[in-house]
């Protein structure tokens, strides 16, 4: 169905919210659609960070469960981002996050806890490119950094590679704890991906030169 037709009839008071995920898969799409009639990226993304702002029940509840939903097929954050020509969904957060609109630390908050929830590659992977995109400060990464100790253990080899990554950042500066390293750091050790190994290999060699014991 149309996403802004049912939405419409939401806000008058004609029906009620729909509680299955097809509400916000039809959200994720009509970034898409939103992005069709567009001459340029920039215009698409600045027209539909304007129009959500003017949403409150879109700000402040739906555009959170983008976070929580995998989609599949044509309709992920991944598939409308990369079909839209412009990844209209990932520009227009940022744009409301940096004007304000949504909150950085929640958006943050909220990938990485995608990222946990087991979804397929290519779909996982927009988060992880997402959170990216944020920029995290040091201060901020090392606030998560349990997190990203957790995402250690996750089953796509992105993420794994993601998380280790962000680890390494924070061990370059001395701000992770050697042994909440030591503790969540073996899936990385047993993980498919040879690549990821090598540089669980290398976390490891900082826990020891940090913590000898």
């Amino acid at each position: 169905f149309r996403f802004w037709d049912i939405r419409s009839l939401v806000h008058k008071g004609l029906c009620k919210k729909p509680s299955n995920t097809n509400y916000t898969l039809a959200f994720i799409d009509s970034g898409y659609r939103l992005r069709s009639y567009k001459s340029t990226s920039e215009h698409g993304v600045t027209e539909q960070a304007d129009r959500l702002q003017e949403m409150p029940d879109i700000i402040e509840d739906l555009i959170w469960s983008l976070f929580e939903v995998e989609g599949g097929g044509e309709v992920s954050l991944s598939a409308i981002d990369k079909y839209s020509g412009c990844g209209i969904w990932n520009s227009t957060l940022i744009e409301l996050s940096s004007r304000g609109v949504l909150s950085r630390n929640r958006l943050l908050d909220e990938s990485l806890h995608a990222l946990g929830r087991g979804f397929a590659q290519f779909r996982a992977s927009w988060y992880s490119n997402f959170h990216t995109t944020l920029a995290p400060t040091l201060v901020e990464r090392e606030a998560r950094s349990e997190q990203y100790l957790q995402l250690l253990s996750s089953n796509s080899a992105h993420t794994v590679s993601f998380a280790i990554k962000s680890l390494k950042i924070l061990a370059a500066e001395d701000r992770l704890d050697p042994e909440s390293l030591i503790k969540y750091v073996r899936p990385a050790m047993q993980a498919k991906a040879k690549s990821n190994v090598k540089l669980g290999i290398q976390l490891i060699e900082y826990a020891i030169k940090q913590s000898p014991a």
